[in-house]
């Protein structure tokens, strides 16, 4: 008689499978990537027909245990580690070339050989839709299926056994990415070259090449213009945005060569005339009288121009200098245009090009069709909550798109994103909103939709008359008795009055003194500012452009740039945040060096106002550094490492947090032969080991005043949820 078979988690982690006595099987016999007490690995069964190995697996990735390419084996007779390579048809190991039969994976990529780039699935955003894209560090450069997103990780590329290049997933979709240029050959290979361009070659022939389907990026090498002229069915190589800061799908905005006139480059929005660049006049990229270089990035770049009966495009290559770095054009989802360098450890970009009717107003813009609302076609990004929740929605569209929709139909007020990743449109007929801290942020027609909300917009404009002060009587005489409707009146002036008083810089605000009524500060504005000529508002953008800190405070160096942006402001020059930004930056005295860098480098956006609360901590940090013979370089440079700004996005530095070792950005470490090595410890560095500049401190003792506390444990009751693997 037998047993019933049992299974049975030991007190060492292994799973045994029994019958009686008898073990059937035990996972410490099969392990995976973990080497646990009294697990054997090694060769067994030696002398048998089938000599067996236990043998340890790493897992392919984070996220996909299945056995990678690699096995850690130890053989039978000296204990040591050998790495043998399997036969996977994957490319897990760093490659840039792709050949029948391969398959990259979702998990997996190709390199350049320079290691710049890499060919890889990503997820832009928060849905699960994964794109195949060309990246650059994190700045994704090219995308392969902008309009067909794969919606889980089976994604796989791979050249089908015709040599062309497919895209495929377990859903049956397959997109062929060569479909233009199909190869004549099944002896093809896919190479990521150096350049960031894919390219799809048979023999020594290119069949296709990702430079020729350009994403809203302009790398050096690519060639943006017109092609096939003399053929049928003549091709253009644009550059076309996103639809959204997070989703690649094609946008609204287009960059390419004027068919009219191939020397000059447009921008168009949805088909419609949006930049123009002007003729090109010479050579290189500053060459274009309306793309205003104010870095000197763009100058790397070395542009021509080329033009014969059956082609016409622009190209740029790399000053020889630069084998470092990358520089090129990139258009994002605004239709806005930046120049941009990038090396393996840092990014910078500068705005080229900007049309956007609230801010900036590069040379060369359109100007759109007015819609002829009453309200005006000027939007304000302003946090609110709808008191009606009354709007029509479409799905498809990027914020763009929203804005000029609800531009031409005057009965939209408001509108914003249907989802986080900017996809889609909300649009508000409602004319009253209340106005509440973390609210949902709206673009609301018109910078006097507050007015607008509590119908006040006829106090500015005259057409509501103030009534009489007093009461007549039946002969149309005065009275002494106060007009009720004059009490309401002045209510409502007086509250206009103030709101318009703290809109204003202290400037402008000297301009309304005495002024008793809304309507008569608002003519007294218009007529100190809006009479401007173009040479005044080049004379304002001058002023604005030369203010520099120097021995101001913080404080007043901002009031500074804030006073020259409201002068802007008044005559219809509005400049935006980000633009403000490189200003204030731009003023900054040499000592602010790396605080300036680091804010440069920061992959996301920052306001104004974040920047100025760092300023004010950045200057007392600045002075407590170099305070001289009371700061030690040493100390500088720990506090630089391990800044923190008490924002939301940065939360405070603590030395017993992860998040505070090893990323903070550095400051000011900058030693001075003058400072003194003081002879006390630095116990606060973030550092499991302490600093001191004197080992004769060893010596010192002081006895400590704090509480004991120690905690015994070996940690047999803890649950192993994962482990490394190691080499013996």
């Amino acid at each position: 008689m037998t047993n019933d078979p049992s299974a049975t988690l030991d007190d060492f982690g292994n799973f045994v499978l029994r019958e009686g006595d008898k073990i059937l099987w035990q996972s410490s016999n099969d392990p995976t990537d973990t080497l646990l007490p009294s697990m054997k690995l090694g060769l067994f069964n030696l002398k048998s027909g089938k000599p067996q190995k236990q043998f340890l697996n790493s897992w392919i990735s984070l996220e996909f245990p299945d056995a990678a390419s690699q096995d850690y084996e130890i053989d039978g007779s000296g204990g040591m580690l050998f790495i043998f390579q399997s036969n996977d048809v994957g490319v897990s190991r760093a490659t840039d070339t792709l050949r029948v039969g391969d398959q990259m994976r979702d998990y997996e990529n190709l390199e350049s050989s320079n290691k710049r780039f890499q060919l890889r699935f990503f997820n832009p955003g928060e849905f699960n839709e994964r794109y195949l894209g060309i990246h650059h560090s994190n700045n994704v450069v090219w995308v392969a299926n902008r309009d067909k997103p794969i919606r889980d990780t089976s994604g796989v590329l791979k050249i089908n056994q015709d040599g062309n290049l497919l895209l495929s997933d377990q859903s049956g979709t397959s997109i062929i990415l060569n479909i233009e240029q199909l190869a004549m050959s099944n002896n093809t290979s896919a190479t990521l070259l150096d350049s960031g361009n894919l390219v799809l070659k048979s023999g020594g022939r290119i069949v296709w090449q990702s430079f020729d389907y350009p994403s809203d990026t302009w790398l050096p090498g690519m060639k943006l213009g017109l092609f096939d002229l003399n053929t049928k069915r003549p091709q253009r190589r644009f550059l076309t945005s996103w639809v959204s800061r997070m989703v690649p799908s094609p946008g609204a905005f287009t960059l390419g060569v004027n068919p009219n006139n191939t020397k000059e480059l447009l921008v168009w929005q949805r088909g419609v005339l949006y930049w123009r660049s002007g003729n090109w006049k010479g050579s290189g990229s500053s060459e274009f009288p309306n793309l205003e270089v104010n870095l000197d990035m763009v100058d790397r770049l070395n542009c021509s121009h080329f033009l014969n009966e059956n082609e016409s495009y622009f190209t740029c290559s790399m000053n020889e200098s630069d084998i470092y770095r990358i520089s090129g054009l990139n258009m994002d989802s605004f239709g806005k245009i930046y120049a941009f360098s990038w090396t393996q450890h840092s990014s910078a970009s500068s705005p080229l090009v900007s049309c956007d009717t609230e801010g900036y107003r590069s040379e060369g813009c359109a100007t759109p069709e007015p819609s002829n609302c009453k309200a005006g076609d000027m939007f304000k990004l302003t946090a609110v909550d709808p008191l009606l929740d009354v709007y029509w929605r479409n799905d498809s569209l990027g914020i763009s798109d929203c804005k000029e929709i609800c531009r031409r139909n005057c009965s939209c007020n408001a509108y914003t994103s249907a989802f986080s990743d900017g996809m889609g449109c909300k649009f508000y007929t409602d004319t009253v909103y209340y106005y509440q801290e973390g609210a949902e942020t709206f673009y609301i027609r018109n910078n006097t939709i507050v007015v607008n909300a509590h119908s006040l917009i006829g106090y500015i404009d005259g057409t509501h008359q103030c009534p009489n002060k007093f009461i007549q009587d039946v002969r149309g005489a005065g009275t002494a008795q106060i007009n009720p409707d004059y009490q309401i009146w002045n209510t409502q002036d007086q509250a206009l009055m103030t709101l318009l008083n703290a809109t204003l810089s202290q400037t402008a605000l000297s301009h309304v003194i005495g002024y008793s009524t809304s309507r008569e500060a608002w003519l007294a504005l218009e007529r100190r500012f809006s009479a401007s000529t173009r040479s005044n508002i080049l004379q304002l953008k001058a002023a604005l452009h030369n203010i520099s800190k120097g021995k101001d405070s913080i404080d007043l160096y901002i009031q500074k740039i804030k006073q020259a942006r409201d002068s802007l402001a008044f005559v219809s020059v509005l400049i935006e945040d980000e633009n403000i930004l490189i200003y204030v930056l731009n003023g900054l005295p040499q000592e602010y060096n790396a605080f300036k860098t680091s804010i440069r480098t920061r992959s996301k956006n920052i306001t104004v106002v974040e920047v100025y609360t760092m300023l004010k901590i950045e200057k007392q940090t600045i002075e407590f550094v170099y305070k001289q013979n009371n700061t030690s370089p040493f100390l500088g440079a720990m506090m630089a490492t391990n800044y923190r700004s008490n924002s939301s996005s940065n939360k405070g530095y603590s030395p017993f947090n992860s998040s505070g070792k090893g990323r903070g950005r550095a400051y000011n470490t900058r030693s001075d032969s003058s400072l003194t090595n003081p002879n006390y410890w630095y116990i606060d560095t973030g550092a499991t080991n302490h600093i001191t500049a004197d080992l004769a401190n060893l010596n010192f003792l002081v006895e400590y005043q704090g509480d004991d506390n120690i905690t015994v444990t070996n940690g047999q009751a803890l649950d192993i949820s994962h482990s490394g693997q190691s080499s013996i």
